[in-house]
């Protein structure tokens, strides 16, 4: 039995669901622009493993982490990562950087509009990159609403049809 299945759960309220399919998390990377020079903020570390992969993708990554059961496992599983910074507080409570940074997060169904309405009220100072664009890493209507509002970025394969 893993540690994690002991332990005292979140309140629903949290609303947690961990993508921890390595080959999910790196095919969803592959779809954004994150790189070695951006500062990536993550919401939501959960156990860690979008982290992992967002610490070898981005320049610096800041991660936010409500829970405080999850926080000392982030902690021990990162310890002497030089270009990661472990937040253990509520995103919607957190300043957002003063640079230009990208948002990567799995973030909790709970929590989705107040998250979604902050990063887009948000001034993002990016250079080149349209400003308050998430890249989706779940599908459902209420994603599919807010791809067609424009708030979401919808990794496209296709270019669009002529009208």
């Amino acid at each position: 039995m893993s540690k994690f299945s002991r332990r005292t759960f979140a309140p629903l309220s949290v609303s947690q669901n961990f993508l921890t399919n390595r080959r999910t998390i790196l095919r969803l990377l592959g779809l954004t622009s994150i790189d070695n020079g951006d500062l990536v903020v993550e919401i939501g570390a959960g156990k860690g493993h979008i982290t992992r992969e967002l610490i070898k993708k981005s320049g610096k990554l800041i991660t936010y982490e409500i829970d405080a059961n999850l926080i000392g496992h982030l902690n021990r599983i990162f310890v002497g990562v030089e270009n990661l910074e472990i937040r253990h507080m509520d995103f919607l409570k957190a300043a957002l950087p003063r640079i230009p940074y990208k948002v990567f997060a799995n973030i909790p169904f709970s929590r989705t509009s107040e998250i979604v309405r902050k990063l887009t009220s948000a001034q993002n100072p990016c250079g080149s990159l349209p400003p308050h664009k998430i890249h989706p890493t779940r599908h459902g209507s209420s994603w599919k609403r807010a791809r067609q509002s424009g708030l979401l970025e919808s990794p496209a394969k296709t270019p669009p049809r002529s009208a």
